[in-house]
């Protein structure tokens, strides 16, 4: 699995390499062909570091080999980014009317992707609203979004129609248990299933949340599961910010052209001054942190007003430091011929911030769980070199930018640890005990680990019935059509019937059971033995209740 998702990388490397030549970084149009050759150089080494920093993201790593398929699906939603982008780059085209095949074969794509994973429909209304920013008038932007809507539609049926038949087929739903309010299936209750666990609450939490990948704590993106630090969004959302102002400052004002360049210059100089600032504050916050958790392991806390007077001095004096070095910095323009096509530039940039602010605003509206804003993590360097590129015009001082954002990305990366198996002859390692009938037994299944993983390694024979998951039809105090299945195939049942569950649970998951008539015999029980669980699991007998 590991190596399927290896190609992650080199399609952010290709996707790199269209992109940074579309922003002519640092070649042009009008170069010899020895300067093309070199400038190619140049952005093959470049689109190495940003693919290398891209996969070098705790999500990605911490995925790495494994089954949740996020970094298998992101494939296509990749590949689709870079159909569009190499159109772009290799033929000059940027208008809707001549990139038609591009949108149908991405909108495929992107549907496969969905198809395979539900969690990918961020991406598919990113890429649709982002298509609308190519050239084009609004009619031809509205065909071009319809066409993109019907293109991820069969994206979707290519990958997932048969199993959406089939759903429709046994519960009365394409989406089963999803948007139950709509389709209405009894056997489910009529909501719609969301999980809120890890959304932010309120207005102010939602305006700070890109922060918490630097801050991170168990109440964010994944719990326990995922604790890992990551400054790439914390990055990209204070670039965006300070982009965003620029535009519209730039769009409701009318100087002329010196008073213009004379903003920009100047708020060049403030968005270095912040992020400079920001930056190099993290050493000293961190610092700070340490000496503060001692002081108070060694009840010492009468020292932390010192402390913190420190901090603070030491935080105005990096201020005005980083002040001085700004001030004095040298912003020349470059002239026009070095910056390429700019209608070009503009386009595709904005086709790649849009799809990345859209995706990620409905991540974080739908979502807010890590796993699944992978490839925004994988092409977030790619956006910081993009948003940099807009709006420092100097060639060193926006290398420099890039140079010290890599650097502090890495440097204050934390991997969230993750236990891995070693190599063998079975990647699950599964051992099943020897039970008598188990061939015509019901196996119960309680709780909400993932656990299905189990089933193929049971006899033919063996029937699973799992009476608690995390949606509301698997409990037996709810009645739907599938708790009245689940009842009369218990009650008619007459051979034999185990609980699979871990000893550290069997108490709770007991009294599920026993909702059902059934009794759980705690003297007789077997291990089953599994690479990918910790000592355990357990086969217990269970008998039916008169």
């Amino acid at each position: 699995m590991g190596g399927i998702h290896g190609f992650n990388f080199w399609l952010i490397f290709a996707i790199a390499f269209y992109m940074l030549k579309s922003l002519m970084l640092p070649t042009n149009r009008n170069s010899t062909s020895d300067s093309e050759s070199n400038g190619d150089k140049w952005l093959v080494g470049f689109s190495l570091i940003i693919s290398a920093i891209g996969i070098y993201g705790p999500i990605s790593i911490f995925e790495l080999g494994g089954t949740s398929n996020d970094n298998l699906v992101s494939l296509f939603t990749l590949g689709a980014i870079l159909l569009l982008l190499k159109a772009i780059s290799t033929r000059g085209v940027y208008s809707l009317s001549d990139m038609k095949k591009e949108l149908i074969v991405s909108g495929i794509l992107v549907g496969i992707a969905i198809g395979l994973k539900l969690t990918q429909v961020v991406y598919g209304i990113g890429f649709i609203t982002a298509v609308t920013v190519f050239k084009g008038d609004w009619k031809s932007r509205i065909n071009s979004v319809g066409l993109m809507t019907i293109a991820i539609a069969s994206g979707i049926i290519l990958s997932r129609g048969y199993w959406m038949y089939h759903l429709w087929a046994k519960f009365e739903s394409p989406l089963f248990p999803f948007y139950n309010e709509i389709f209405r299936s009894p056997y489910y209750t009529l909501s719609n299933f969301t999980d809120s666990t890890y959304l932010p609450e309120g207005f102010i939490e939602h305006l700070n949340y890109p922060f918490q990948f630097w801050f991170h704590n168990s109440s964010y993106f994944g719990g326990d599961q995922f604790r890992g630090n990551d400054m790439r969004f914390s990055i990209i959302y204070i670039l965006l910010l300070i982009f965003i102002f620029l535009v519209t400052k730039n769009k409701f004002t009318r100087n002329t052209y010196r008073v213009a360049r004379e903003n920009i210059i100047l708020m060049a100089r403030i968005s270095m001054f912040l992020l400079i600032l920001f930056i190099f504050s993290y050493p000293l916050w961190q610092t700070m942190s340490i000496l503060e958790r001692r002081l108070l392991a060694q009840g010492l806390a009468t020292h932390l007003p010192v402390v913190y007077f420190v901090t603070y001095l030491l935080y105005a004096l990096l201020a005005v430091l980083v002040f001085f070095i700004v001030k004095n910095i040298d912003l020349k323009t470059r002239t026009s011929s070095e910056s390429g096509s700019a209608e070009l530039t503009k386009r595709v940039s904005y086709f790649l911030l849009t799809f990345f602010t859209v995706s990620y605003i409905m991540w974080q509206l739908k979502f807010s769980y890590a796993r699944y804003i992978l490839p925004l993590e994988i092409i977030s360097p790619l956006i910081i070199v993009v948003l940099l590129t807009l709006m420092v015009r100097n060639v060193k001082m926006r290398s420099w930018y890039m140079i010290i954002l890599f650097v502090i990305i890495v440097v204050t990366l934390r991997v969230p640890m993750q236990e891995r198996i070693s190599w063998g002859k079975s990647y699950f390692g599964v051992r099943i005990p020897e039970v008598g009938q188990i061939e015509n037994s019901i196996i119960i299944m309680a709780g909400k680990d993932p656990l299905a993983y189990l089933i193929p390694f049971f006899p033919s024979g063996a029937r699973f019935v799992r009476v608690e998951s995390y949606f509301s039809f698997a409990n037996p105090g709810i009645e739907t059509k599938f708790q009245k299945e689940i009842k009369a195939l218990i009650k008619n049942h007459k051979g034999p019937f185990y609980f699979l569950s871990r000893e550290g649970y069997i108490l709770e998951h007991e009294r599920v059971v026993e909702a059902y008539n059934l009794c759980v015999y705690r003297d007789e029980s077997y291990a089953i033995i599994t690479e990918l669980e910790p000592k355990g699991l357990r086969l217990w007998k269970v008998k039916k209740i008169n």
